[in-house]
């Protein structure tokens, strides 16, 4: 399996609503990987090929536009040979702002047709657009047409812009400070979180605390990256990941042959929880 970065940077356009964009591809052998719940929300495309995700019991087909990182808890995928798909993980808020409905409804959907959410013409355009580019730079214009296209910046609420940078950017962690910050009450800004974002402050922050843990690489005093991470102490920090990967920090760190989102691809080997390939 190929895991590949789309570099967005240059694309400033692009760069200010998108979290990462990449591309997976398989040869002749399927392959596996776990995705996580790390509060990146953002619209799959498989171009070739077929995923199936383990619901626990057994393994589901997931749509050929889909809506990721809607989860709860890890998620084992796995993909057929000869597969092509592109992610687009936007920044916090900016999906819904491509939507027509409320975050809290979308979110209901754990990985969700995106054919539910986008007019059919929409996502065909955009498919066709991908199919016929020859290099990531016309890959991403395609993208940045359909963003362009499609974003209602016009009903951007700029607290909630403001209120998801003060915890991703710049790490203020609690809920009544970053009302504060925005001149409204805790009770809006949950309102506005769970409406908009789909999920509530107290979680957005808890999985940007996660995610970052998940990339980090110094990892040998864990009370050091407690305390890194913001959290109070080091057993705050352990409890919060253990609740969502059912594994201690120490276990995860410990493990080269696990990895979530390819955080850290280059150690990843595939199987992380052991499922059977039957």
């Amino acid at each position: 399996m190929q895991y590949r970065l789309l570099d967005i940077r240059q694309n400033k356009f692009l760069h200010h609503f998108i979290y990462d964009l990449y591309i997976i591809n398989t040869t002749n052998e399927g392959a596996r990987y776990s995705t996580a719940p790390n509060g990146i929300i953002g619209l799959s495309l498989v171009l070739e090929g077929n995923s199936q995700f383990f619901d626990g019991k057994a393994w589901a087909n997931l749509p050929v536009a889909n809506v990721y990182g809607l989860i709860q808890k890890p998620q084992l995928i796995q993909i057929s040979s000869h597969f092509s798909e592109i992610a687009i993980g936007f920044k916090p808020y900016f999906l819904q702002l491509l939507l027509s409905e409320s975050m809290e409804n979308v979110v209901e959907n754990p990985n969700a047709d995106a054919y539910y959410f986008f007019k059919k013409p929409t996502l065909n355009q955009l498919f066709e657009a991908i199919h016929i580019s020859k290099t990531d730079l016309q890959i991403i214009s395609a993208i940045e047409n359909f963003v362009r296209q499609h974003i209602k910046t016009e009903k951007a609420d700029n607290r909630l812009l403001m209120a998801t940078e003060l915890i991703a950017q710049k790490e203020v962690y609690n809920v009544d400070k970053v009302a504060s910050a925005i001149n409204v009450s805790s009770v809006t800004l949950r309102h506005l979180f769970r409406q908009k974002v789909g999920l509530s402050p107290k979680e957005f922050i808890r999985l940007n605390r996660i995610r970052k843990a998940l990339k980090h690489t110094n990892t040998e005093n864990l009370t050091s990256l407690a305390y890194e991470l913001g959290y109070f102490d080091q057993s705050h920090f352990i409890h919060e990941f253990k609740s969502c990967f059912g594994l201690t920090p120490k276990q995860y760190y410990s493990n080269k042959a696990l990895a979530f989102d390819f955080y850290n691809f280059g150690r990843w080997t595939g199987d992380s929880f052991g499922i059977s390939n039957k």
